[in-house]
């Protein structure tokens, strides 16, 4: 009698995407301020490389997963549940595969996402004691796939759309100086690299044209002192 898939080490699979929140936050920032799909002023240089590497991304992580990878998170959830101990190996072998024939076609890194927060109990509807129907499963994977494509697609809108000058010059101008300014903030936060350290000489230089910071206060202190001993004569 054969046995459950076992899980391996050796099986090399896609990660999930994650969330990139800052982007996200720029993302959705854009969005409301264009007008009919026309953006109101070019995309700063910094932000558009950061969504086209996202973009590349999310575009790398829908390849879909092979049916035995597919039947190892499957079974590893099926284990999970207490209702499903008991059952003969030969029928647990075959509703792990139609399982696996329902998911044919998603992403492995949604399966996954997905079997792990059934398995936490964390999926709103599900009952914690019973694992999931296949038709409820694949719905519950399609959520995090429909994510991922929705992220892409807003991406996509945003790198191709059409500039909307503004009919003032004025206007357009202002627009122009303020892209330029978020362009050099933004170089500055990602590009430029940390100004590097004084070197010995300098260092020596600036003390011996300033002093120390604690004589300055000593000096200070000692004046007001010497003043306060001077009045009390």
């Amino acid at each position: 009698m054969s046995r459950l898939p076992t899980p391996t080490t050796t099986r090399t699979s896609q990660g999930s995407p994650g969330t990139d929140l800052p982007l996200a936050s720029e993302l959705a920032a854009i969005r409301l301020g264009w007008e009919d799909g026309h953006l109101s002023a070019p995309l700063p240089e910094p932000v558009r490389e950061r969504l086209t590497k996202r973009l590349e991304l999310l575009r790398s992580c829908s390849r879909p997963a092979a049916v035995e990878a597919i039947e190892e998170e499957v079974a590893k959830l099926m284990l999970g549940f207490p209702s499903t101990r008991g059952v003969p190996v030969i029928e647990v072998q075959l509703q792990v595969r139609k399982y696996a024939e329902d998911l044919l076609g998603v992403p492995l890194w949604a399966i996954k996402d997905a079997c792990r927060d059934i398995s936490r109990g964390s999926v709103p509807g599900l009952n914690p004691d019973f694992p999931p129907t296949s038709p409820r499963l694949r719905l519950v994977v399609n959520g995090y796939v429909t994510k991922v494509h929705h992220e892409a697609q807003q991406i996509k809108q945003v790198l191709h759309a059409p500039i909307l000058r503004p009919a003032d010059p004025a206007v357009w101008e202002s627009i122009r100086a303020g892209l330029v300014a978020r362009s050099r903030e933004l170089s500055c936060l990602h590009d430029t690299p940390p100004k590097p350290a004084p070197t010995l000489q300098e260092i020596e230089e600036h003390y011996a044209n300033h002093g120390l910071a604690f004589e300055r206060r000593r000096d200070i202190h000692g004046d007001r002192a010497s003043d306060d001993r001077e009045g009390e004569g």
